[in-house]
């Protein structure tokens, strides 16, 4: 949820075609992946938090520091794609070892097909940034 309101927020900064569309898409995926996790986890006797919580964790504050000061230097594109990247990594480790750890069939389904959604604008995120350090 966290991640979603960053790309969301971010959109309006991103001086590069291309990476405004990579995180057009990314933010759909996002939201997408979101509610629907929300909703699997949910059935799978899982609480989730708040989207509210999520905002105020170490990470996005730190991400969000990180992003403003970019914007102030003219370099937001650059650090933007870097700081996704990594943290679209981090998210698919962590759908990874859930997947690896739930015998319920039907979030697993769901994990599944949300890896598959994010990892290739992870690595349109990552190829972006390798472009541009």
């Amino acid at each position: 949820a966290a991640t979603t309101l960053i790309a969301k927020e971010s959109q309006k900064n991103l001086k590069s075609r291309e990476l405004d569309v990579i995180n057009s898409s990314l933010t759909i995926q996002l939201t997408n992946a979101s509610t629907g996790l929300t909703d699997a986890f949910a059935k799978a006797g899982v609480d989730v938090g708040s989207a509210k919580d999520a905002t105020a964790d170490d990470t996005s504050v730190e991400m969000t520091e990180k992003l403003e000061e970019a914007r102030l230097n003219s370099v937001f594109d650059r650090v933007y794609a870097r700081e996704m990247s990594y943290r679209l990594t981090t998210i698919l480790l962590q759908l990874d070892a859930i997947y690896k750890t739930t015998q319920n069939t039907e979030l697993k389904t769901y994990l599944d097909t949300t890896y598959k959604n994010i990892e290739p604008l992870q690595k349109q995120l990552d190829t972006y940034s390798a472009k541009t350090s």
